[in-house]
């Protein structure tokens, strides 16, 4: 008889513990973490979660204003007008248009919308093109391009 009272007794104790450690741990997935630091040298390649919701990628962007149309109003490949005001993009043939994207630098993020294509040349290895008020909520202009995470959404 002593034997079982200590044995439930040990098991409640077990119960309790594990109770107590899981409680803590809340997960959530729109939390957007730091992006790691990238060299050159280790670039990863796209990831995502192991529930499909989300695709990760990671590459470099750069920045497009007005003096790219020549100062001039120039249409973006869905036929809106270019405006480097608006929190949009030119995205590599990986991104829809009209892809809503959420693009990470060190702690800062920014929701943007995929509205024109870039000219992207294989040598610069470049997958986004934002526009100049998007990339200067991230970082400053004077920078020219920026590592980046992407989320985008399934």
């Amino acid at each position: 008889m002593k034997q079982i009272i200590k044995l439930i007794t040990i098991g409640f104790l077990c119960f309790i513990l594990l109770a107590l450690i899981i409680k803590d741990r809340k997960i959530d997935y729109e939390i957007i973490s730091p992006i790691p630091k990238i060299t050159e040298k280790s670039v990863p390649t796209p990831t995502s979660t192991p529930e499909p919701k989300f695709s990760y990628y990671y590459g470099k962007a750069s920045w497009y204003g007005e003096e790219f149309c020549h100062n001039e109003p120039c249409r973006t490949a869905n036929g809106d007008w270019f405006d480097e005001n608006k929190l949009t993009c030119a995205c590599s043939n990986d991104f829809p248009l009209g892809s809503v994207l959420i693009v990470s630098h060190n702690e800062n993020s920014i929701k943007v919308v995929c509205n024109d294509r870039g000219g992207f040349s294989e040598g610069y290895g470049r997958i986004l093109d934002l526009s100049k008020k998007a990339f200067e909520t991230l970082a400053p202009t004077s920078k020219g391009v920026i590592w980046v995470r992407i989320k985008k959404e399934l």
